[in-house]
């Protein structure tokens, strides 16, 4: 989340969701450089395709999921949470 209280309250809810139903988790970014990494999915190799993409996400392969501040496995375990 970006600090938002409301934002940060949905992404819990969201995850629980997911957890839940066993559902693959995304996470996404409005970023517009590679510079930085302040949120959304990490792959330990590069994507190759749209269709490599939703592959990797269905069979949930190992990726992790950000906001910049922590970071969760891709089944919404909590795996660093960074310090103010």
């Amino acid at each position: 989340h970006d600090g938002n209280r409301e934002k940060s309250i949905w992404d819990v809810k969201a995850r629980a969701l997911a957890k839940e139903r066993k559902l693959s988790m995304t996470a996404g970014s409005d970023q517009h450089n590679t510079t930085l990494f302040m949120g959304g999915m990490a792959f330990k190799t590069p994507i190759e395709s749209a269709e490599d993409f939703i592959r990797r996400v269905k069979n949930k392969e190992d990726y992790v999921i950000t906001n910049g501040r922590e970071y969760y496995s891709n089944q919404g375990e909590l795996l660093v949470k960074w310090k103010d």
